[in-house]
C-alpha cells in the first residue's frame, strides 16, 4: 500500500512538471509568435531551438520519458512519444507548430543520443 501510494505521487507529481513544461512552452510561443502567420512562426521558432539546443534533460521531458537512455528510453519510445505528440499538436486540432518543433527537436536530440549509446554497446 505504501508503495503504491508513493507511485502514484511520483506519477502525478511528473506528469504535473510535463504539463507545465508544456504550458509554458505554449505561452511562449503565443508572446512570440509574429503576426505574419504561423508558418512564419514555426520557421523562427525551429531556428531558435537549433540555435540554443536543447538538453538530454529537456529533451526527456518534453517528449515525458524518463530512465536511461539505451534501456529505458529506446528509439522505438522515442519515436512512439514522438508520433503521438506530435499528432496531437496538429495545428487543425487546435495545437501549435511551435510544440511541434520543440517536440521534433526533443526526437532528434534523444536519437541521436541514443545512437551514440548504442554504437558503444
Amino acid at each position: 500500500p505504501m508503495a503504491s501510494r508513493i507511485l502514484a505521487q511520483i506519477i502525478l507529481y511528473g506528469g504535473g512538471y510535463v504539463v507545465k513544461a508544456l504550458a509554458q512552452a505554449y505561452r511562449e510561443a503565443l508572446q512570440n509568435a509574429p503576426a505574419a502567420g504561423s508558418a512564419a512562426g514555426a520557421r523562427l521558432a525551429r531556428a531558435a531551438l537549433n540555435r540554443h539546443g536543447m538538453t538530454l534533460s529537456e529533451a526527456k521531458n518534453v517528449l515525458g520519458l524518463g530512465g536511461v537512455l539505451g534501456k529505458d528510453v529506446t528509439r522505438e519510445k522515442v519515436l512512439q512519444r514522438f508520433t503521438e505528440m506530435f499528432e496531437k499538436n496538429e495545428p487543425e486540432k487546435g495545437g501549435s507548430r511551435y510544440l511541434q518543433a520543440k517536440i521534433t527537436v526533443a526526437r532528434n536530440v534523444l536519437e541521436e543520443e541514443v545512437e551514440k549509446i548504442t554504437r558503444k554497446a
